[in-house]
């Protein structure tokens, strides 16, 4: 049956077949380009509520330092960041301000060496944010920049060249 229906086409008729089918292949394939957005994996993978920070008594060269806790809820934004050295982004933060005025909140400390720090709690709306990233604004050469990882506390250890941080599980 199958090849009585086949011999019966004429080329024309197959060629118009498969110039319709490809056509509805094609139109199907267009439509799912622009559906509904799709949102960033990342969304929702901050899960910080406590920074605490340690520094050290000989900090950026006996002076102080400044550090931002970032976070992002931009992903053009959140990657362009990634990229940064601390440096620019102190120098830049501004202008960031003015192009994502809704991408981004920063948590700023200026800290002198041997300075006590209180933990600084975060609102719930860090769960929104797409990832926090630090910045610390050391004289040594480097990034001095460090993704934060899903984790409830954060402790940040600016140390005499560079900062470290170390998750933790804050009391609840």
């Amino acid at each position: 049956m199958v090849t009585a229906a086949l011999a019966s086409l004429t080329l024309s008729d197959f060629s118009m077949k498969m110039r319709m089918f490809s056509a509805g292949a094609m139109a199907l394939a267009l439509s799912s380009c622009g559906s509904a957005p799709q949102t960033d994996p990342r969304l929702g993978s901050v899960a910080t509520q406590v920074i605490e920070i340690q520094v050290s008594p000989k900090v950026n060269n006996d002076s102080p330092v400044a550090v931002d806790a970032v976070l992002v809820y931009d992903a053009t934004l959140y990657d362009q960041l990634l990229q940064l050295p601390a440096r620019d982004w102190f120098a830049k933060v501004e202008q960031y301000r003015l192009d994502y005025p809704r991408g981004f909140d920063v948590w700023r400390w200026e800290v002198v060496p041997g300075q006590v720090v209180q933990p600084q709690l975060l609102p719930d709306t860090v769960v929104q944010a797409i990832g926090m990233i630090v910045f610390a604004d050391y004289f040594a050469p480097g990034d001095h920049r460090a993704a934060v990882g899903a984790t409830r506390g954060i402790r940040i250890y600016l140390l005499d060249k560079t900062f470290a941080i170390e998750p933790f599980l804050p009391p609840a």
